[in-house]
């Protein structure tokens, strides 16, 4: 090996052994955690798929329906049919 590269894992070395590691317990910790939010995230993901499919599902396949009629409350407006007024008589002379 050259002497540069010795010198680099020797400094690697000196670097890691600096170091301290975490506690295993902690790392199974975040791990643990990690993989419960996981969890959690692919389950709410698949209940959202699971729904929106159902509702898309029910809207494509349900009969079509007419148009909706106006609310009870709304006035309609209505066309009623001009009435004949009494016109004057030609004159007779």
């Amino acid at each position: 090996m050259s002497r540069e590269l010795s010198g680099l894992y020797r400094s690697l070395a000196e670097e890691a052994d600096a170091r301290r590691l975490v506690v295993p317990e902690m790392l199974r910790r975040r791990a643990d955690r990690r993989a419960r939010v996981r969890v959690a995230g692919t389950a709410l993901a698949a209940a959202l798929l699971v729904g929106g499919a159902a509702t898309g599902a029910q809207l494509a396949l349900s009969p079509q329906r007419g148009p909706v009629p106006p609310l009870a409350g709304t006035p309609t407006p209505t066309v009623t049919a001009p009435t004949p007024s009494a016109s004057p008589s030609p004159s007779t002379t």
